[in-house]
């Protein structure tokens, strides 16, 4: 495959399975810690090259089956990021997820916890934690194959409306926000 992603785009990549979406994405999101042949490069460096610590804070994976830690619901968003706590609850409020923050605060997100969370509650507080971040670029990963119609559309709309750049893979688009990529 040869693509070119300009800075700031917004890509949607959408097909079958088993076509190498996620192995791009997977690629990308992982500099230093996956062999591949070829180039990857981003701003003109290749991937394997590019610092590290800029990375971590630039480009920001979320995928359909999110790691959340055994912390609190604000600690598994913010990540140490000195973030302020209006910022964090408009997210929060936008991915209709404030129920979650009242009903746990404080609490540390615990294995019983976390198995009564849903899949789609999961990847919104992915989505939460790299909004709140600011990356320049979003790398998603079927992320809103858990959530309902309704929640799935507020959340590729709050990205859409992001200044930064996203790369999204998924199998079927929505029809209303495919013309938006």
């Amino acid at each position: 495959i040869s693509a070119c992603f300009q800075a700031g785009g917004k890509y949607l990549i959408s097909g079958e399975s088993g076509g190498g979406k996620s192995t791009l994405l997977s690629l990308i999101a992982q500099p230093a810690g996956r062999a591949y042949t070829g180039h990857i490069q981003l701003g003109g460096v290749e991937l394997g090259e590019v610092d590290a610590n800029w990375y971590g804070t630039a480009v920001c994976p979320v995928f359909q089956e999110p790691w959340l830690f055994h912390v609190t619901l604000e600690e598994n968003i913010l990540l140490g990021r000195n973030i302020p706590k209006a910022e964090y609850i408009h997210v929060i409020r936008k991915l209709n997820l404030g129920y979650l923050l009242e009903r746990y605060q404080g609490q540390e997100i615990t294995p019983q916890i976390l198995e009564k969370l849903s899949g789609g509650e999961r990847q919104r507080v992915a989505l939460a934690r790299a909004i709140v971040g600011h990356p320049s670029l979003y790398l998603l990963d079927e992320f809103t194959s858990a959530l309902d119609r309704e929640n799935a559309r507020q959340a590729e709309e709050l990205l859409l409306g992001e200044k930064a750049g996203i790369i999204h893979v998924c199998h079927k688009a929505d029809p209303a926000l495919a013309g938006r990529y």
